[in-house]
Order: structure tokens, then C-alpha cells, then sequence
């Protein structure tokens, strides 16, 4: 099954590259690298990361709990943790807002279906992005 384009870090750099030509592809990748090495530092250490006019970075706390095994239904002890949370900006949340006659974002949609819905004509690719 083919889904829509989804963007992933080498795409990220490959854009990024076209769009600073004076800059290499290399650069590129060590720069984005970083910025994604320092993110995940940042949150490695308890601390929060803000973008400002894409969002924030943060943790999320799940305190100790006591739970139960499905299969004997005896007590365990699940322990505490903390995973990376992403809240995106306004900005973000305002580019990114959904028609009422658009797909959901969360619904996976064939290639061939989205295809159908775009007008005759219209350029489409990777190109357009």
C-alpha cells in the first residue's frame, strides 16, 4: 500500500540544501544533526526546549503506579517515567490548520485516493514541496 509523501531527515537535509545553495549537503547534515543532538540533550537534562514560532519541546511525567498483570491479576509495580512531548506553536497550529473539507491528519490515505481529489492539471511531487 502507498501512503503520501512523509518527510524524513535526509529529505529535511536535501531541501535544506537546495534551498542554501552556497552551502553543502554535508553542512546541512552536521547542522541539522546538531540542532537534533541538542534537543535531545536539552531534554536528556530535565530541561525544556522552545522554538519560537514552531513550539516547544518538553517531558512528560508519569509518576510510579500500581498496576496489574492481565493474565494472573497479581499487583506489579510499574515505575516512574518521563518521554519527550512536543507542543506545537501558534504559528505552527495556524499554518497548519485543517479545512473542514480536508483530510484528517491522522488518517493514512492511499497515494491513488489523495491523487483523485487534486484538479487536472495541477503540478504534483516532491518538486511542489
Amino acid at each position: 500500500m502507498e501512503y503520501a509523501f512523509s518527510m524524513k531527515k535526509s529529505d529535511l537535509i536535501a531541501r535544506l540544501s537546495q534551498r542554501f545553495p552556497g552551502l553543502s549537503a554535508t553542512d546541512m547534515r552536521v547542522s541539522v544533526e546538531l540542532i537534533l543532538q541538542g534537543i535531545a540533550e536539552a531534554l536528556s537534562a530535565g530541561q525544556r526546549v522552545e522554538v519560537r514560532g514552531f513550539g516547544s519541546f518538553d517531558l512528560a511525567y508519569r509518576r510510579p503506579r500500581l498496576g496489574r498483570n492481565p493474565r494472573t491479576g497479581e499487583p506489579v509495580s510499574i515505575p516512574a517515567k518521563a518521554s519527550p512531548h512536543f507542543k506545537a506553536g501558534k504559528n505552527l497550529r495556524q499554518r497548519v490548520a485543517i479545512e473542514a473539507n480536508q483530510p484528517h491528519p491522522r488518517k493514512k490515505y492511499r497515494l491513488d485516493e489523495l491523487m483523485a481529489q487534486i484538479p487536472h492539471g495541477t503540478p504534483v511531487g516532491r518538486e511542489i514541496l
